[in-house]
């Protein structure tokens, strides 16, 4: 099949949905499909396979990177025409639409190719509601892809036609990573201390504020970093203990090796999670965090937030501990716990490699959210 794709991600950036975009792509692309990828050009310019080798990815995809501002309704409507536009000019036919863009979705859709839309929160405003039960109603929209059971049962509360109408499809999947390699050897811990690992961005609640308070009630502990800004990180370190190491950005294709150099992960998402660096919007209800699965794949015990979306995949004491998001004692308890029982920690960390392995592979999502066969595509376009 010939799928292309619809991202709304710059192209490299630091955040972690275009890590998503392009490990699905190169995941449709091991499961058989000739995929092109449509996203925003992103700084500092790269090519094609500078792209591939900074995600770390193996399979390659076509990539076309579109030039449009930033700004919400008039730049995402000037990205979607002109993603659109970019398609047309492609010696590329595709069979399937496939994205969270909805503006670029909805601009190629109207030319009778059926698509899916990936939802990854409920949308956030009336007008982004409108546009998205539009793009639902089209006839050639086979399946809303949603990240979580929550977002699912939010769109059918919200939007009851899809209940009545059964159409489209919905289908919770969750994100994922890549399957754990076993070739190589786990890497030794650097420090006779041991290591708390900590991987992602440092917005407000996703929990950099936590670990300052576990760090400095913990300072027999060693805790790495890996992810921020810059000014992100400058403003940390300032406020953390010597006990707090900050190894700032790192390439998607790295971060399997700093995790692999950790004793034990955290993810310690707080109640509200937020979108950007000054605190807006809150995607805790919906969140399926990249984190998690990439924790999961690398054999490491992890301690996470007790938090609903964290426990539609992770399960305490059979595959992590879960704590209470905001309880730094509880964290601290935790870390002690997996600390002092080796046999524990193997324990947890084989049971969440072989979790990620049976059912949040991205190979295994991308099976999962394609239909099996496109409509019969219509003869005539729905608008010439």
């Amino acid at each position: 099949m010939k799928i292309a794709c619809f991202a709304s991600s710059f192209l490299p950036s630091l955040a972690a949905n275009s890590i998503q975009v392009m490990r699905m792509c190169e995941a449709f692309a091991e499961n058989g499909h000739q995929v092109e990828l449509f996203a925003r050009r992103g700084l500092p310019a790269l090519s094609n396979d500078q792209l591939l080798a900074d995600y770390g990815i193996k399979k390659e995809f076509g990539i076309n990177l579109v030039e449009a501002p930033s700004r919400w309704f008039v730049g995402g409507m000037l990205y979607g025409w002109r993603a659109a536009r970019s398609l047309k000019r492609l010696y590329f036919k595709p069979d399937l639409l496939y994205g969270r863009n909805i503006y670029a979705l909805l601009f190629s859709a109207l030319t009778g190719i059926d698509f899916c839309y990936e939802a990854h929160a409920a949308p956030y405003n009336p007008g982004r509601k409108a546009i998205e039960r539009l793009l639902l109603a089209l006839p050639g929209c086979r399946r809303l892809v949603v990240i979580n059971n929550a977002l699912r049962d939010w769109y059918l509360l919200n939007f009851p036609e899809l209940a009545r109408n059964h159409r489209p499809d919905i289908v919770v999947a969750p994100d994922g990573a890549s399957s754990p390699n076993r070739s190589a050897p786990p890497a030794p811990t650097a420090s006779a201390k041991t290591v708390i690992g900590y991987a992602g961005g440092l917005y407000p609640g996703k929990g950099i504020e936590r670990i300052e308070a576990v760090a400095a009630a913990m300072p027999e502990f060693s805790f790495m970093i890996a992810g921020g800004t810059s000014d992100e990180v400058a403003n940390w370190q300032k406020r953390c203990g010597t006990n707090v190491a900050f190894n700032g950005y790192l390439q998607p294709a790295a971060v399997e090796n700093f995790l692999s150099g950790c004793d034990i992960l955290l993810a310690p998402y707080q109640n509200r999670v937020t979108t950007t660096p000054q605190g807006a919007g809150d995607i805790a209800p919906w969140m399926s965090p990249l984190k998690i699965f990439e924790y999961m794949a690398s054999n490491r015990p992890i301690i996470a937030s007790r938090l609903p979306a964290i426990e539609e995949i992770l399960c305490d004491n059979h595959n992590a501990l879960l704590v209470a998001p905001e309880d730094t004692g509880a964290w601290c308890a935790a870390i002690c716990r997996l600390a002092a029982s080796k046999i524990l920690r193997q324990t947890l960390a084989d049971q969440a490699s072989a979790d990620l392995t049976s059912s949040y592979t991205w190979k295994t999502r991308a099976q999962k959210v394609v239909p099996t066969l496109p409509r019969k595509r219509c003869s005539k376009p729905v608008i010439k």
